[in-house]
């Protein structure tokens, strides 16, 4: 027969050994928490890292873009300044070499083939009378062979006039009959040239004066 003390001790085994066991299992359930709320915070911390690793990398690249930019336009602006004085310098330069020719004796040649060339480019009638205005220029000669040529190709009513219309040499003609006023001038010439030469000059400082 189990006595008193004997069942008490069995009690309190009992009550121990439930309480043990509730202890294990809430133990448990902590550690699952304290992982879970460590894992959680882990991911949460890695995301944010990585969300300020991009900002930073991406406030780097735009700094990079800015100042590449800044020195592309700065090399742009440079290369702008120094076309700009080729472009003066060598249009001086062009005008010089014709105020030489113009005043060579290959000028009245060459200003009469061109008004050749117009005439028939224009398809202008042999009966239609031209009225020419001639730059200073070795004028005599140029209107000389000017009429010569005229006259050898069958055009009988011109004027021919010298007038102050280029410091380069050419030509203005008038047709009256076709209210048609062409010029051609060798400072002209340069002008409408002037775009071609300034973006010649441009990729040749660009190729570094390779090309």
């Amino acid at each position: 027969m189990i006595t008193l003390e004997e069942k008490l001790s069995q009690f309190e085994e009992l009550i121990n050994s439930k309480v043990e066991k509730e202890n294990s299992h809430r133990l448990e359930e902590k550690q699952q928490e304290i992982s879970s709320f460590l894992s959680s915070q882990k991911a949460a911390f890695e995301d944010s890292a990585l969300r300020t690793a991009k900002l930073s990398k991406d406030r780097i690249d735009r700094q990079k873009q800015e100042k590449v930019s800044t020195a592309v336009q700065a090399e742009k602006r440079e290369l702008l300044k120094l076309s700009e004085g080729f472009i003066k310098t060598l249009t001086l330069k062009i005008e010089d070499k014709c105020r030489e020719f113009a005043l060579g004796s290959d000028y009245p040649g060459f200003i009469t083939q061109i008004l050749i060339r117009t005439l028939e480019r224009e398809g202008v009638s042999k009966d239609t009378k031209l009225v020419m205005i001639l730059a200073p220029e070795n004028y005599n000669e140029a209107s000389r062979m000017i009429s010569a040529e005229l006259e050898k190709i069958g055009f009988a009513k011109y004027e021919i006039t010298e007038g102050d219309i280029s410091l380069l040499g050419g030509f203005i003609l008038e047709i009256p009959e076709l209210s048609l006023r062409i010029t051609r001038t060798l400072e002209n010439s340069i002008n409408m040239k002037r775009d071609d030469i300034g973006q010649f000059i441009q990729n040749y400082v660009r190729d570094g004066g390779v090309n």
